[in-house]
């Protein structure tokens, strides 16, 4: 299948951010990704474009996010830096709203338990009571084992399915 929707990915080297990458080429999809280390992209496929740079720089935003149709973040907040996630997004937000793009997608990956993850006890703890208090997600899926499987619909007739 190949789909002419360009997806710009926030956080793309990341555990959720490579895995919807992946699925996304898989789908047909192009995709760009904003990373601040490209030798860290594990997945190389001619159709992923990276734009190097920092998430709290708008002109790195701005240029990953032109052409675009869909944004998905999956930026995690850095461990001992100060907190920045409220900035990031509204940055992510305005600059959608001038470049006209209606779709946007926010990822956290804390309460999921991915393969060779290594949280902190506390994050440990927090995805165990996610796990325990939201067995099943918004769609009625059912999280197995604190894995996560889900199907984003891009737009009619589109979709991305994510297992992870």
């Amino acid at each position: 299948m190949d789909n002419s929707y360009k997806i710009g990915i926030i956080g793309g080297t990341g555990k959720v951010g490579r895995h919807i990458a992946t699925h996304a080429i898989q789908k047909g999809y192009q995709v760009r990704m904003l990373v601040r280390n490209p030798e860290r992209v594990l997945c190389k496929n001619d159709k992923i474009e990276i734009v190097k740079g920092q998430i709290q720089d708008i002109d790195h935003i701005q240029e990953l996010l032109k052409d675009c149709k869909i944004v998905i973040n999956t930026f995690g907040q850095p461990t001992k830096e100060e907190p920045m996630y409220s900035k990031v997004t509204k940055n992510i937000l305005d600059v959608m709203k001038d470049l006209n793009i209606s779709r946007y997608i926010g990822v956290s990956g804390g309460s999921l338990t991915i393969n060779d993850d290594k949280k902190s006890i506390i994050n440990r703890f927090g995805a165990k009571m996610f796990e325990l208090f939201f067995s099943k997600n918004d769609a009625g899926q059912k999280n197995w084992n604190g894995k996560f499987c889900s199907t984003i619909n891009i737009s009619n007739g589109h979709s991305l399915d994510c297992h992870l």
